[in-house]
């Protein structure tokens, strides 16, 4: 049953749908016409809820009789080495002094081939995936601010760059600044040299998007 439902709710929705949230979906268990389905987080349960859940139903209504329900759990058996974290947001202060004519690097451009659709998932990286598209699917609301962690090669910086490619696609009077922090360093310390570290502060504070990559290299030597 489990498998047949599986198979046609995968034929009902779109590819990327599919993919980036409900190819996670394990079987639990089933009895009195109740399908209890495991994810690997909270993340991709609301997802699923605000989403996906009547279609689910529907498809399962259809194979075993119109009692039939879905109840979503935590499935702690997934694994997670790309980790997510998203502390509150701190208030934004009010600066009123008129800055310098600021000198503040425009960052870099954003890869356009980095996209949620061609993001590669894994065990390692799928809750971070969900994170970054419900980020990039509500700009300054969801997980604000979104810090991504974890070993190389697992797909940060595509990421990073498919949340504001996908911002600029939807919203394009949005302004996204992607820079590494290595750009970021030189900004702060040629506003210190330069005297203007309010302009680096509005610089950076005034865009609806920023996205700093290799955050890690802020760590002091001998204490990451």
């Amino acid at each position: 049953m489990y498998q047949e439902w599986r198979q046609a709710v995968q034929n009902k929705v779109p590819a990327p749908a599919w993919n980036a949230t409900l190819s996670a979906i394990k079987f639990v268990d089933y009895g009195h016409s109740v399908l209890s389905i495991g994810v690997p987080s909270q993340v991709q349960s609301n997802q699923i809820n605000n989403r996906h859940l009547p279609l689910l139903e529907q498809e399962l209504r259809t194979i075993v009789g119109p009692q039939g329900s879905i109840r979503i759990t935590l499935d702690d058996g997934f694994d997670s080495q790309v980790a997510v974290a998203a502390p509150a947001a701190p208030t934004t202060p009010v600066v009123t002094l008129t800055p310098p004519t600021p000198t503040v690097g425009r960052g870099q451009s954003l890869d356009p081939r980095m996209t949620f659709e061609t993001f590669v998932i894994g065990g390692s990286n799928r809750m971070a995936k969900a994170a970054a598209e419900s980020a990039a699917e509500r700009p300054g609301r969801e997980y604000n601010p979104l810090f991504i962690f974890g070993k190389s090669g697992l797909g940060k910086t595509h990421l990073l760059h498919a949340i504001g490619n996908y911002v600029q696609r939807h919203w394009p009077e949005k302004e996204v600044l992607y820079v590494t922090t290595e750009t970021f360093l030189n900004d702060f310390i040629r506003s210190v040299r330069e005297q203007s570290q309010i302009a680096l502060h509005e610089r950076y504070r005034s865009v609806d998007v920023l996205l700093i990559d290799d955050i890690q290299f802020m760590i002091p030597r001998g204490e990451g």
